[in-house]
């Protein structure tokens, strides 16, 4: 009797870790996924004004929390949001430093040694919602010429050939020079190059997190029945959907 109570304390222990792992996905969903990230303008307007400074000279990367404020276009902090949220643990520097290196392990044009400085907007819609399942980070690499943003969203992978269904995470990272930037009259940011992203994913995230695999995603306007993407895992060709 004593062991299939300690049992059953174990069990409920680990559904409500994996709740709180999972705390998003099993809120209400919200109407819109619209998720915009505001401020991020301003910031990188400063940076290309110099009015924001990029530490180019340090080893460490630098991390900048960016926040509303009442009189000013935004204020930092290098260690959290003015306002924390409970999901907030997924911005913190301790779990990005455990996350970031495995995400961009397999990047091809990315990694943890061109970074220097790592922006979390809190203004971003993910973060205000509490939705744990999307994740948006932006990251200066060491000139302070370039900025990508890295967006990693809890998802569904079938490994066809493998016959299992399991839950991923799945990162898209976008990098833009920043001397191609403008902004127009609505305050958005345009840019004149061209959009290339690059895909990753961990399989069995946010259970554990993994090395993140480059994956290519094929005919992006054509989803399946189900409206899943079509994709291979890089290293071994392997078919997988995405969804």
């Amino acid at each position: 009797m004593v062991a299939a109570i300690i049992v059953l304390v174990i069990e409920l222990q680990g559904s409500l870790a994996v709740k709180k792992t999972l705390l998003g996905a099993t809120q209400l969903v919200h109407p819109t996924s619209n998720y915009t990230s505001n401020l991020i303008v301003f910031y990188v307007l400063d940076i290309l004004d110099k009015t924001a400074i990029v530490n180019t000279n340090s080893s460490d990367i630098t991390y900048v929390y960016i926040d509303v404020h009442d009189t000013l276009k935004y204020t930092f902090n290098s260690t959290q949001c003015n306002d924390p949220l409970i999901g907030d643990r997924i911005y913190s520097r301790k779990y990005l430093e455990k996350l970031l290196p495995k995400v961009l392990i397999f990047t091809p044009d990315l990694s943890m040694t061109s970074v220097a400085q790592i922006i979390i907007d809190c203004s971003y819609t993910g973060r205000l919602l509490q939705d744990t399942t999307a994740l948006m980070l932006h990251f200066i690499n060491e000139n302070a010429t370039t900025i990508t943003t890295l967006f990693l969203q809890t998802i569904q992978m079938n490994r066809i050939t493998k016959r299992l269904s399991l839950t991923c995470g799945m990162a898209t990272l976008s990098s833009i020079e920043l001397t191609t930037l403008s902004i127009d009259e609505n305050s958005l940011l345009l840019t004149s190059q061209t959009a290339a992203y690059t895909h990753v994913v961990g399989i069995d995230f946010p259970y554990v997190i993994p090395a993140f695999e480059l994956i290519l995603l094929l005919e992006l306007d054509e989803l399946t029945a189900n409206g899943m993407w079509q994709g291979v895992i890089a290293t071994t060709n392997e078919p997988i959907l995405l969804g």
